[in-house]
């Protein structure tokens, strides 16, 4: 297995100055260990450097685990949704990658991933998006993330301290576009027992658990 520097350009779209829309599939692999048995093996692999720490706007929609829709940093809009299911393995696009102000074209294309009407989506800035979206009922989870990352047999490597609703949560994710090679990975590691659930399936948790 050989471990590669992490290229955070490796698997962004490309951005424009300000908006962005984006169709490239990527599949992934995201499980929740509780076995800290697991975690020196990682820590190896991800190697000695400072963890990326950032807070996550998450709009949460009821039943929705196939769509992902958060303000990254607390900014920049990224809608993902779920494309298709290889095995154990799925199969995520983002249609929508953003800076504010949202151009006509971009909030229609919110409204509609959505399924909400265009006036609730407020363009002008985050914090309007976060308002109109809490006015209307929506819920907006913050989630802090503490993460790690590398490259491993081309296959990037995530290990994130998760927290959200007081509850905080360790995860491990995989992302590739070549599906047998992120299989072989989640082998090498050692995750194939664990299932595969998303931030999506856990947020629609919290939801539930939270009325």
């Amino acid at each position: 297995m050989s471990v590669q520097e992490d290229d955070p350009d490796r698997f962004k779209p490309v951005m424009t100055q300000s908006n962005t829309q984006s169709n490239t599939a990527r599949f992934e692999f995201r499980c929740w260990p509780v076995a800290t048995s697991r975690a020196p093996p990682l820590q190896d692999l991800l190697g000695p450097a400072a963890p990326e720490r950032r807070t996550d706007l998450y709009v949460v929609l009821p039943r929705r685990t196939d769509l992902l829709c958060k303000l990254r940093d607390g900014e920049r809009l990224q809608i993902k949704t779920l494309a298709a299911r290889d095995g154990r393995l799925e199969c995520w696009t983002m249609p929508l990658d953003s800076a504010f102000p949202l151009d006509q074209a971009t909030r229609q294309l919110c409204s509609e991933l959505l399924g909400a009407p265009p006036d609730q989506i407020a363009a002008a800035s985050s914090a309007a998006f976060v308002q109109r979206m809490q006015q209307a009922g929506v819920a907006i989870m913050p989630m802090r993330k503490t993460r790690r990352q590398a490259m491993v047999d081309g296959v990037k490597l995530e290990s994130t301290l998760a927290r959200a609703q007081g509850r905080l949560r360790w995860t491990v994710a995989l992302e590739g576009r070549d599906a047998p090679a992120l299989a072989t990975c989640i082998g090498m590691l050692g995750l194939s027992g664990l299932p595969n659930e998303s931030y999506a399936v856990w947020l629609a948790d919290l939801l539930r658990q939270s009325r």
